[in-house]
């Protein structure tokens, strides 16, 4: 009997001491990539689109903009800095829970000689959260190899080690231990991260030739290819895009060779910076030459859902049971948008390209002797009510400013209105002196303006409220309602100035 027992014992002393492991594995380590992860796994079969790549990605594409339009169920795995051979890896991993119908693949710095980041820790944020399994150890294994060290001077089998076993990385943050470490907040934007929040002149560019190519040279290229040849063997679309930012003719020389590959395997390549007209880089970009802010995100983002819808069969899931907790992420997206456009405190440029959401109707006012000139502003402005641009659309950004009375304010030095009413579908402008009323899907609009004040009011279930009647927001520059189209209602009101 004690000859049995003693074995059960060990075995039972084993099993304890791994679960015991496992959770100071999972306590210590940090939370980012389970964040992000975690709700791809518990919610593996739903999603329908992967998106793969870097930081453009992570920030850039929105899963939630997509399917509040279109229905389309994306996830958003793409990591900061990762490289293409990171991309190939993640999406092995996220394939041994769940194979998309397509997969959309970043080529931003496809040209990178190596398989590792700048910074190894986001190899961490790649694959942390996916559960050790095979996959995930020739991942590993494979991302660390034919290199003597990691950027940060780690050894290839140090790089290994705290990879397949995260624990011997983290287990000196016992005292870095935080409530978020106890109960994580798990990412609720399919994947997205919303980061980007300002608005900056780019750095200048000169598109190229597509035919003006880069040498197919280094491990990006090869693993595109193996992308490419995995997606053929699972039986899922590819769609490789270069997400738009104003860029140096390397990478656009790198991605005209993406595109040449891709064609090889008759897959579409979406290069948005040889497009150039999907984004307006004077009111998107959040740094002058690779992120996009809100504004741009949202035009992106919006391009892409259609083409999606467009060009591959895929179900419309809004109103279906099963996707009921998507409605209620939606909710708390837009919730989110709202309090970031309530508490920015970034620069008066940031704060109106926050304002271009088809999530809201817009009332907006400037007060007479406005300077425009500078800061783009005018760009600015019309970049609120900005169409968007999809695939087979002649216009250029530039083309595309539908306040036309703007220019003659500027002018004229007069107050000037501008309501967005995005469920009927048009915008209402007005310059000068006066008093007017305008009936619009949210109510009636009453603006009084002479060279003293402005006054403003909207009218719904017959009670006119006033708003901005104290002194300060009466000086401000520009004063907004932001008007929620989920309720009707006015969400926010807004007054701020410019700087000089």
């Amino acid at each position: 009997m004690k000859k049995i027992l003693i074995p059960l014992r060990i075995a039972l002393f084993a099993a304890l001491a791994a679960c015991a492991l496992f959770g100071l594995s999972r306590l210590t380590i940090l939370k980012e990539s389970e964040e992000k992860l975690r709700p791809y796994l518990d919610a593996a079969g739903q999603h329908d689109v992967l998106f793969l790549g870097d930081s453009q990605v992570t920030y850039g594409l929105s899963p939630l903009e997509i399917y509040k339009k279109y229905g389309i169920s994306c996830y958003n795995l793409a990591t900061v800095n990762s490289t293409l051979p990171m991309s190939y890896w993640t999406l092995r991993c996220a394939l041994d829970y769940a194979v998309p119908r397509v997969a959309v693949i970043s080529v931003k710095d496809i040209q990178m000689p190596g398989r590792l980041p700048d910074a190894f820790e986001r190899v961490h944020t790649a694959l942390d959260g996916f559960p050790l399994n095979a996959t995930k150890a020739r991942a590993i294994l494979d991302l660390t190899s034919g290199v003597p060290q990691s950027p940060d001077g780690l050894t290839p089998a140090e790089m290994r080690l705290e990879l397949l076993f995260p624990l011997a990385k983290y287990h000196s943050r016992w005292s870095k231990l935080t409530s978020g470490d106890l109960h994580p907040e798990y990412n609720r934007a399919k994947g997205e991260v919303m980061r980007r929040f300002g608005a900056v002149d780019p750095y200048e560019y000169e598109l190229l030739d597509p035919d003006d190519c880069a040498p197919e040279e280094g491990e990006g290229y090869r693993y595109l290819r193996k992308i490419l040849e995995l997606c053929r063997d699972r039986g899922i679309e590819p769609v490789v895009i270069l997400p738009p930012h104003p860029t140096r003719a390397a990478t656009m020389r790198a991605a005209h060779t993406a595109g040449k590959i891709a064609e090889e395997y008759g897959a579409p390549m979406l290069n948005f910076v040889d497009m150039d007209r999907v984004a307006d880089y004077f009111c998107d970009c959040d740094d002058p030459e690779s992120h996009l802010n809100p504004s741009g995100v949202r035009k992106v983002s919006d391009y892409l859902g259609r083409y999606l819808a467009d060009h591959y069969s895929l179900p419309d899931h809004r109103g279906e049971e099963a996707f009921a907790s998507w409605e209620k992420d939606v909710d708390a997206y837009i919730d989110r948008k709202l309090d970031v456009l309530a508490h920015s405190a970034e620069d008066f440029r940031s704060q109106l390209a926050l304002l271009h959401d088809e999530d809201w109707n817009l009332v907006l006012t400037v007060r007479d002797g406005f300077e425009y000139s500078g800061e783009h502003t005018r760009e600015a402005l019309q970049n609120i009510a900005r169409p968007h641009v999809f695939e087979g659309d002649d216009q250029r950004s530039y083309d595309l400013r539908p306040l036309t009375l703007l220019r003659e304010a500027a002018r004229e030095d007069t107050c000037y209105l501008m309501i967005v009413d995005r469920d009927w579908e048009n915008v209402t402008e007005y310059y000068g002196y006066s008093e007017d009323e305008y009936e619009t899907s949210f109510g009636y609009v009453f603006c009084r303006m002479n060279d003293y004040r402005m006054d403003l009011s909207l009218t719904q279930d017959d009670t006119e409220t006033y708003y901005f009647e104290s002194d300060e927001e009466m000086a401000a520059d520009i004063r907004a309602l932001v008007i929620d189209r989920r309720t009707g209602k006015v969400a926010l009101t807004l007054s701020f100035s410019r700087e000089e």
